[in-house]
């Protein structure tokens, strides 16, 4: 069984779920449930192989949304993974200081649709251990907080903030990830759109 719990305690910006496993027992399928307010809300039983299928855990959904999801199995998906790389930004955040040769940002500066400030500087010696990773890190890109906000209103639902870097010149620190296209026939700006739609919290 799993449970989605949501955002269980205060000051924690990410979901909580309760995974109930039991080895002896075989079966072909689980229950995923919610649990909101004191009370679980809702009970759906789940395949074993749609998480095979999905590669992840499927919890808080009603039998619709499974049906849904089956129907859209059986048409065109495209995953981002199979179109893209993703990496996160340098681990420097010791190394950051008022001044420098390079701006960088981290998470916080990232806005959806854009980029506020910075969060430090870093000089060419700090970068200088991080050269294959930098090389990655200049061209164009999507950057997007590597921690999504739990946000309750006017719904539940998860927000996810990215924006585009046109000219490939923004370095951020791990609190980032870098989305780089790697097959043509997609655009930066369908996927940045995409990435910051607000999704409902099932």
């Amino acid at each position: 069984m799993v449970v989605d719990v949501e955002k269980a305690f205060e000051n924690v910006k990410l979901e909580q779920t309760v995974f109930s496993y039991c080895k002896g027992l075989p079966v072909n399928s689980y229950v995923g449930r919610r649990f909101v307010g004191g009370d679980f809300t809702t009970a759906t039983r789940i395949p074993n192989d749609l998480v095979l299928k999905l590669r992840a855990w499927v919890c808080s959904v009603t039998q619709k949304e499974l049906e849904i999801v089956s129907h859209v199995r059986h048409g065109k998906v495209v995953y981002l993974r199979d179109i893209s790389k993703n990496k996160r930004g340098v681990p420097l955040q010791s190394y950051l200081a008022e001044s420098g040769d390079y701006p960088i940002i981290g998470g916080v500066n990232i806005l959806r649709y854009g980029c506020e400030g910075a969060k430090g500087f870093l000089d060419k010696t700090a970068l200088s251990q991080n050269q294959r990773k930098l090389s990655f890190l200049t061209q164009l890109k999507i950057l997007s907080q590597n921690i999504v906000a739990h946000v309750q209103r006017p719904y539940p639902h998860l927000l996810i903030a990215s924006t585009y870097d046109r000219e490939g010149t923004i370095l951020s620190l791990d609190t980032v990830n870098n989305t780089v296209l790697t097959k043509s026939g997609y655009a930066y700006e369908y996927i940045l759109a995409v990435l910051n739609a607000r999704f409902t919290s099932m």
